[in-house]
């Protein structure tokens, strides 16, 4: 029984290995689908093929599930509810963000305090204009700061 298993789990890496790979020519991100790589494709182009149908509504999505999301909007339909109160939402990921309330996860860490947040970070960056200040550098200089900051400190 064990060499049946090692023979299935060969031919199952085999098969993975020999499956195809689609590369974007503009970026090398890769994909193991045709569809997906065709998809990634219309960030690049700027194609926005799903338009929304509401009367008077202009926006326009790269995918049909976006669309689906924004539509909601016009329509007041929120499937999405939280199990531990009344909060519903359009999206399940605007559900995922605030059933951080109940839980107190704190995902996202500011990489210049000890300061941490259940959603993005950008206010917090605003009000601390050290950090402001320390994020623009380390954009223009990249690797050029971390050698100021050796010379600095040696």
């Amino acid at each position: 029984m064990g060499a049946k298993m090692e023979d299935f789990e060969k031919k199952v890496t085999k098969r993975r290995i020999r499956k195809r790979k689609f590369t974007c020519h503009l970026c090398d991100r890769s994909f193991t689908e045709k569809w997906a790589l065709n998809n990634h494709m219309k960030l690049h182009t700027g194609e926005k093929p799903f338009k929304c149908t509401w009367p008077t509504c202009h926006y326009s999505f790269l995918t049909a599930s976006a669309m689906k999301d924004h539509f909601r909007t016009h329509t007041g339909e929120k499937p999405f509810k939280c199990d531990e109160c009344n909060f519903a939402s359009t999206t399940q990921s605007h559900l995922t963000r605030h059933k951080r309330v109940h839980t107190g996860e704190k995902p996202y860490r500011c990489p210049w305090c000890d300061y941490r947040r259940g959603e993005l970070l950008l206010l917090h960056f605003w009000q601390n204009l050290q950090h402001r200040f320390l994020n623009v550098l380390m954009d223009l200089a990249g690797s050029a700061l971390e050698k100021m900051t050796f010379l600095c400190h040696s």
